[in-house]
Order: structure tokens, then sequence, then C-alpha cells
């Protein structure tokens, strides 16, 4: 249910393609009949079809339609189904019939424009009258800044970070903004366009949220609602948005984050705040391992879900949402995405923030805490961190239920988390390559030496194993 029925006179057939052109311009779903065939049976149920599924009905008054019997039964079917009728009064006067309701005045004929009152208030009765949502859904490799979508979705984490930091400072050197307008307090948001900034997007939203140590996985899934919610008022013609995954670069655990971010999506859908000709999202990730765990993740997720169906053009799903439906099965997936999310137990990893280690990291580590039930969380760091970072890695230790150890090629960064996790007596496992020593402070610990991925996975399901039956885990 979510185009637009136009009932006219057929002495009146160009103004109604006319009409059609300028509420497609608007991004409106039009039905009308051109072909104005014999009236017969079949005819008319096609004609009843229609006018049952819109989302609203616009009459073209004229004295041609006045004496119409055919408009005339039109609005009596779209009166006893309750479709919202919207006149527009294109010859003539307007009808004592639907004097109750208040016309459009496009006297002007092929001249006349549509008002930003009228179109408003279709707007809001088409998203009103829908029963269902749809939504594709991909994930991609690339930059954002080469991504064609309408608008560029970043959060602002009160700092810059990452990609908002490189399209804030793109914008900055291409245009002469100043930065501090790319700032929005927490709950706020900078709708900006592009210009001349090299982006492909027009426009790029920055939203205003918690700082980086509090965007936790609920924190995430109302950013994506939130998102939507400000385009729905922004930019309601918005039709395709590209973002990142946020989490993992802050160290929250990679599938986590995207279901969180996912489940912020169906929130949006389900409510009134959406962007009534939305299409598209995708997630853009420039690092081409990560693309490959996500989609698989995603595929995991969705695989079984009738509301989810592959998208024949490329990776990604086409997804159906049911408004007025207390479950429609993706929910129920996804239930525990967000608030319930940062109640899990998770463990800690520490290990060198190196491109050599992600294999380890996500291949050996992570699936073997995601197997003991535990999300898997890391900072990483290229440099000593600061203090407030250093809170922040000391809040992470302090709450993990374990402390995963990578000791391999350690560096300072590595071992001032090490320092910390041992020294407040976290339950730990310490893993390290069988090339290499371990550090002399070390010494008395339990060092488990491994030489394949293969050797990590299993070190890790046996300890974190030992560690269930402990009652530790």
């Amino acid at each position: 249910m979510s185009h637009i029925f136009i009932s006219y006179s057929r002495d009146d057939i160009e103004f109604a393609r006319y009409l059609k052109r300028l509420l497609e311009e608007h991004h409106f779903a039009v039905w009308i009949d051109e072909s104005q065939l014999q009236p017969s049976t079949r005819w008319w149920r096609t004609i009843e079809r229609n006018i049952d599924s819109a989302a609203a009905f616009v009459v073209i008054m004229s004295p041609s339609a006045y004496e119409s019997d055919w408009v005339e039964r039109e609005i009596l079917r779209a009166e006893d189904q309750k479709r919202p009728i919207y006149p527009i009064l294109y010859r003539g006067e307007a009808w004592s019939r639907l004097a109750n309701i208040q016309f459009e005045d496009m006297r002007l004929g092929l001249r006349a424009t549509l008002s930003a009152k009228f179109v408003s208030m279709l707007r809001h009765t088409v998203a009103q009258q829908q029963t269902t949502r749809t939504l594709d859904i991909r994930i991609e490799h690339g930059l954002l800044q080469t991504a064609a979508a309408d608008v560029i979705v970043l959060k602002y984490a009160q700092h810059f970070y990452g990609a908002d930091r490189a399209i804030a400072e793109q914008l900055v050197g291409k245009t002469g903004m100043k930065i501090t307008s790319l700032m929005p307090e927490i709950g706020d948001y900078a709708f900006v366009e592009t210009d001349a900034a090299d982006i492909a997007a027009p426009h790029v939203l920055f939203v205003g949220v918690v700082e980086l140590r509090d965007f936790d996985y609920e924190a995430m899934r109302k950013f994506s609602t939130d998102a939507l919610r400000i385009l729905a008022h922004e930019a309601p013609t918005t039709r395709h948005i590209a973002m990142t995954i946020h989490g993992p670069g802050a160290g929250r655990d990679e599938f986590e984050s995207l279901r969180a971010q996912f489940a912020g999506y169906l929130d949006a859908m389900q409510s009134d705040a959406w962007p009534y000709a939305f299409e598209t999202i995708t997630i853009v990730e420039f690092n081409a391992a990560r693309v490959q765990r996500l989609r698989a993740a995603l595929d995991e997720e969705l695989a079984a879900q009738a509301a989810a169906e592959k998208l024949d053009d490329g990776w990604g799903y086409h997804i159906t949402v049911a408004r007025d439906a207390e479950s429609d099965g993706l929910d129920t997936v996804l239930d525990n995405a967000g608030a319930q999310a940062d109640s899990r137990p998770y463990a800690y990893v520490v290990m060198p923030d190196s491109d050599d280690m992600d294999d380890i990291f996500y291949y050996g580590i992570q699936g073997a805490t995601h197997a003991a039930g535990l999300l898997c969380e890391r900072l990483g760091f290229e440099r000593m961190p600061d203090d407030d970072t250093f809170d922040m890695i000391k809040q992470r230790i302090e709450a993990a239920r374990v402390v995963i150890i990578e000791m391999s090629d350690a560096n300072p960064t590595t071992y001032l988390q090490i320092g910390y996790a041992l020294g407040c007596g976290a339950p730990t496992v310490l893993l390290i390559h069988e090339d290499h020593d371990a550090a002399d402070y070390l010494h008395g610990y339990t060092c488990y030496a491994y030489k394949r991925i293969q050797d990590v996975e299993a070190i890790l399901m046996t300890e974190l194993n030992r560690l269930r039956d402990e009652g530790i885990l």
C-alpha cells in the first residue's frame, strides 16, 4: 500500500499525465489507468484492486469529471475503502460533493505546480498507510568518498576518528566550511552538502553520539535508528545511504556490532520515522577481509529468514518488514542485539596491532570465544595511549570475563595492557608463537605455545571450557 491512485475524466488525460509526472518527480509511485478501455467487469476489478491498495486517492476535478459516472463510482469505492481523498481542481469550480476536503488549486493547468503543503500531506499519508516496508542492504569493499549514495552517514563521538575524520578533513579542505559545523552535540546532527569536496554523495550527515568509550552496542543500534529518523525529517526523498560498520575500530565485537547496527535499521523500518522513498543501505568497508567476514556473518543470520531474500545483482539482501506485526522473524533473531548485548560476557584480547596478526585474531581467537558464548573485543594502538584511552582499556579489562593475551612481537602498548590485566587478577590465557620467547617477568605464568592458527583455536577451546567448568565463565 504505497501508490497514489489518480481518478480523472478521459477529457483531462493530458493533465492527468502531467500530474503523474509531477508526483513521480517527488518520488511517489502513481497508478493511473491510461488505457481508458471500454468498461467491463474485468476492467472494473482492476480499478477496484488499485483503489483498495492505494495509499491515497487523488481525484482531478473538472466539469467533465463531474459528469463522469466512472469518476463518481471510483470516489464511492475510495470512500467505502476509507482511502484518504485528495481533490485537485483543474477546471471549473470545486465540487460540493467534496466540499469538506481541502483541494489543491491547479487551474493553471500544464503550468501549475504542486504546493509544498500538498506534497507534505501526501508524504505523511503514504508513510502512514504503508503496512510493510522494504530495504536492500549491501556490504561493499571501497571508500565512503566514492560511494554512489544520496547521503553518507557518520557518527561524531565528540571527537573525530577514522572515516568521519577523513570525510570532515576533506569537506573542510575542499569547501572551506568550518570544522565546528561538523561537530554536533550529543543528540544533535549536522547535515551538509558536499559541493566541490570530491565526494560522490551530494550530502553528508554527522550524528552526534556519546564519546567512543561509551559507544556500546545499544548506542550503535540507536545511532542507526536516529540516522534514519533524521533523514525522514531533513531529507525525506533519500533513497540510498552509505555508512561504515561502527564498533570494531573501537574494539567492539565485529559481528555483534553488525547485528546491533542492522537491528537499528529494523527498528526504524517499524517506526513512523522512515524516509518515504528509502530503498538501500550500503555498508562500505575498506578492509576486503572484513567485508567477507561481515557478509558471511549476515548470511548466517539471515539464511533461514523468510523476510530476507538474496539480491540478484551482487551480494546483498532484500528485507521486508511488516510494521503492524508483533514479530516478522527478523526481530526474534536480533532481539538481543543492542541493549541486551551489553550485558553479555566478553573476552578482551591483548595483542599487537598488526595486520600480520589479523588471521590469528579473527580465525583463531575470535572463533573460539564465539563458540564459548563470549563476545570478542580488542583495542589496538599504533602508539602509547593517552590517559583517557588507557582509562578505556582498564574499563574493558576489568569488565571482561577472561583476558586473552597473544605476546608474539609484543610492543610497549601490548605490555602496558598485559601488566594491567595480570595486576588486577583477571582470568588470563597467555599465548605465544613457538618461535618467540616470553618476557622474563612472565616466567611463572602458564604460557601456551602454538605453531598454527588451528592450534590457537584448539588451545583456547580447551582453556575456555576449563574456565567454564570452574565456574569462572
